[in-house]
């Protein structure tokens, strides 16, 4: 009997991990909010973020990008973003954070400190759940609220890609899952890239 309900577990636990595997992207239609913040890591998400600037979504017209300090192959981060059009004065630069949990509690900071109290948050789309859980938990019993867009990796033609359908899928899936897990136990410093 002990062995059929040790199955039965290992058989939910095992379906959890492939239900969520799959539903990593829960990221929303962008609406109007004070700001828009970006997780460091992928360059999509500076452009994606950069973009809902310019479509009007960001009434600031500011991004805190977090950390900013990055550089992708030769280039800073900021030159992406300012290749887009958007100036040196719109990026809010926070470069002490190390990962997603101290990419929330940073950027919680730099809100407060600005007065913003809505912002969207724009990551990547194997990311968006994992970042919810991070903001979610670092705003607790905090008067802010964040709305959720994702980016999408490109392929070699330029085409948006979901995480699901990229040539790293099951990296993404098997690293994202593993990290979820940790951030959902509260493992974050040990969990984190």
């Amino acid at each position: 009997m002990k062995k059929w309900g040790l199955l039965s577990l290992s058989l939910i636990f095992i379906s959890y991990l492939v239900w969520l595997a799959r539903n990593l992207d829960i990221g929303q239609e962008p609406i109007e909010a004070d700001v828009v913040v970006v997780p460091g890591g992928e360059i999509v998400r500076s452009l994606k973020a950069a973009e809902l600037i310019q479509d009007g979504y960001v009434t600031s017209n500011k991004m805190i990008v977090s950390p900013l300090n990055e550089v992708i192959g030769t280039k800073p981060l900021i030159d992406f973003i300012t290749d887009t059009g958007l100036s040196e004065d719109q990026v809010i630069g926070e470069n002490e954070a190390t990962s997603t949990w101290s990419n929330a509690n940073n950027t919680i900071s730099i809100m407060e400190e600005m007065g913003w109290k809505t912002a969207l948050v724009v990551t990547t789309d194997y990311h968006t759940r994992r970042t919810k859980l991070a903001f979610d938990r670092a705003s607790k019993d905090k008067d802010l609220k964040f709305h959720y867009v994702s980016a999408y990796l490109k392929d070699s033609e330029g085409k948006e890609v979901a995480y699901g359908d990229s040539r790293k899928a099951l990296k993404i899936m098997f690293s994202e899952v593993y990290k979820y897990i940790g951030y959902y136990l509260k493992l974050y410093y040990w969990i984190d890239e």
